[in-house]
């Protein structure tokens, strides 16, 4: 069965170890549940969240369209926190109100101008950039062609460590915009998805 992923280091991606923190703890709870086996499939965001527009899915890191009836699993209790970052600059990087960067260009993975993570800052004025992944964010950000890249700090430290991006200096922002969680999200249209999702609970409950 096919698992949809986005190359979004540590948590998913090809130049991980094990293919990323979410998938080896994905896979050592799957060991637990004979005959169960993914298989991860990374795709670009658009081509993903296309798969699952077209119910052409089972399972997936990315949120579907309408998740209030599709079933997750967490598979980490530490929320992720988001901000943006900057080229570094002497000093604190912290705003009041999002119209405080009106005018300024964000780069943010390609999930769509629907999206809730993307409206808030289209509604203040700041102009989305939409990249097919961080790395690629990041590496316009280095490079100044966008003002900020919408991430978090474990993606940033992990390509930089690895040598996947340039000697850029990049500073985390102090305001925190989202504390949020990477579940692994089941279509709940999906027999064999479902039948995995349940035995899952049962080694694991919530």
């Amino acid at each position: 069965m096919e698992l949809l992923a986005l190359e979004y280091p540590p948590y998913t991606s090809l130049y991980a170890e094990n293919g990323g923190d979410l998938l080896a703890e994905l896979n050592h709870r799957l060991d637990q549940v004979k005959g169960l086996r993914l298989q991860p499939v990374f795709l670009p965001p658009a081509r993903a969240s296309l798969r699952m527009q077209n119910e052409q899915w089972c399972t997936s890191f990315l949120p579907p369209i309408d998740s209030s009836n599709a079933p997750f699993l967490l598979l980490s209790d530490n929320p992720v926190p988001l901000g943006l970052f900057r080229r570094y600059q002497s000093g604190s990087f912290h705003w009041q109100h999002l119209y405080e960067l009106s005018g300024r260009r964000v780069a943010f993975l390609r999930v769509g101008e629907d999206s809730p993570y993307v409206q808030p800052f289209i509604q203040a004025g700041i102009e989305p950039f939409y990249v097919e992944s961080v790395q690629q964010g990041f590496l316009l950000l280095a490079r100044g062609r966008v003002d900020y890249m919408y991430a978090d700090e474990a993606s940033y430290h992990f390509l930089r460590d690895n040598d996947l991006l340039p000697k850029v200096a990049l500073q985390f922002s102090d305001t925190i915009i989202l504390m949020t969680h990477f579940p692994l999200w089941i279509n709940p249209a999906c027999e064999a998805g479902m039948r995995m999702y349940s035995a899952l609970i049962r080694v694991n409950p919530p």
